[in-house]
C-alpha cells in the first residue's frame, strides 16, 4: 500500500539544496506535487534527496532506472527532472524502463 504523503511529510525536504535548485520558478502547487512523489522516493530508499544525487552522479543511468522503475509515469518523469536540475546527465527521457 502506498503511504499518504501530507504536507507535514514534505516540508522538511525543502531544506535541501538539491530540492530548493529543482523547486526554483514552480508553482506552489506543483511544488507540493512534485515534493510527494520526492518524498515517497526518499521514504522508499531512505536516502534524503540531496545524498540521492550524489548516489546517482557517483553511479550509472541503471541506478537511476533502478531507483524509479517502480513508480508511474508520471512519477518517472517528476523524478528524472529532479535528478536532471541537479545535474545528473543519466536522468535522459529514454531511461524509462
Amino acid at each position: 500500500m502506498v503511504p499518504i504523503i501530507s504536507q507535514k511529510d514534505i516540508e522538511p525536504l525543502r531544506k535541501y539544496a538539491s530540492v530548493k535548485k529543482w523547486l526554483k520558478g514552480k508553482s506552489r502547487r506543483t511544488q507540493d506535487s512534485d515534493l510527494r512523489i520526492l518524498t515517497r522516493l526518499t521514504l522508499q530508499v531512505e536516502e534524503n534527496p540531496d545524498s540521492l544525487v550524489r548516489l546517482v552522479k557517483a553511479q550509472d543511468a541503471q541506478v537511476l532506472r533502478e531507483l524509479i522503475e517502480e513508480h508511474s509515469p508520471k512519477s518517472r518523469s517528476v523524478l528524472r527532472g529532479f535528478f536532471r536540475a541537479n545535474g545528473c546527465s543519466s536522468a535522459s527521457k529514454n531511461d524509462e524502463g
